[in-house]
């Protein structure tokens, strides 16, 4: 399944928004490592990135609201976990084709725009993410 590279040689479907296109990579708590088959999803931006050069990718990193405790600030905190889980998605596609680098660009949000309102793992399992914008 990994080429030579490392990267994944199989691809999947990223969803429609607006005329733009859009891929959700999804963390398990307090983590910013990406899985195999976040892999898999991110070889479609790739290949949608070779295929289209004129257009650039958002990457925005959120967090959960739950994962954080031991004194720490919250805020403050979420918001470094969303940015190293943009960069993590970044690096990977970067590493998968080294011309993309100057068209991706990386922000975090932490936990300011939760997808699903919650106090649960199945809400907060759906905030843990990153969100890949294509324009």
């Amino acid at each position: 399944m990994f080429g030579s590279s490392g990267c994944l040689i199989k691809s999947t479907f990223p969803m429609l928004h607006n005329s733009q296109k859009v891929w959700k990579v999804y963390f398990s708590c307090d983590k910013s490592e990406i899985t195999d088959e976040s892999k898999l999803q991110l070889l479609d931006t790739i290949e949608f990135l070779q295929i289209n050069p004129d257009k650039v990718i958002k990457i925005i990193g959120y967090t959960d609201q739950c994962c954080v405790s031991n004194g720490r600030n919250k805020k403050k905190y979420n918001l470094t976990l969303g940015k190293r889980r943009a960069d993590a998605i970044k690096e990977y596609i970067i590493s998968c084709n080294q011309s993309l680098k100057y068209r991706i660009y990386t922000e975090s949000k932490g936990e300011s725009e939760p997808e699903i309102i919650g106090n649960d793992e199945r809400a907060w399992s759906k905030n843990r993410r990153v969100v890949v914008v294509a324009s």
